[in-house]
């Protein structure tokens, strides 16, 4: 995602999570910083058990859990942003492809000649 200034230069670029990740993030800061708190001297095998508990096991996909843990070495936890879906001004671009490509095509041209041709 792309955050655009009002000259439409580009100010940041990121991801954006969904509500859930965002809440996973939130709770994982929460956790680590009352652990931090308290003691340090927990050592590795406690933190990996801590991590392992917040991320949800085999629900999630490995690219998304060796995300979460280099954002949890990094102390770095994107906000959560809610997005709004906008209608496109401009007429959008349909392809079709396969076996029956000609006969989708044929049939979209001839029902709403407007708007395929």
């Amino acid at each position: 995602a792309l955050r655009m200034g009002k000259e439409l230069q580009e100010l940041d670029k990121g991801i954006i999570p969904n509500q859930s990740r965002a809440e996973q993030f939130a709770s994982l800061e929460s956790v680590l910083k009352s652990t931090s708190k308290t003691s340090n001297a927990l050592g590795a095998r406690a933190e990996f058990w801590k991590l392992r508990g917040l991320r949800g096991a085999k629900r999630m996909l490995r690219k998304s859990r060796e995300d979460l843990s280099t954002l949890t070495k990094q102390g770095h936890y994107p906000p959560y942003e809610k997005v709004v879906l906008k209608e496109a001004t401009f007429k959008r671009p349909v392809v079709i492809l396969g076996p029956i490509a000609d006969i989708a095509m044929q049939k979209l041209s001839t029902e709403m000649p407007d708007q395929f041709q």
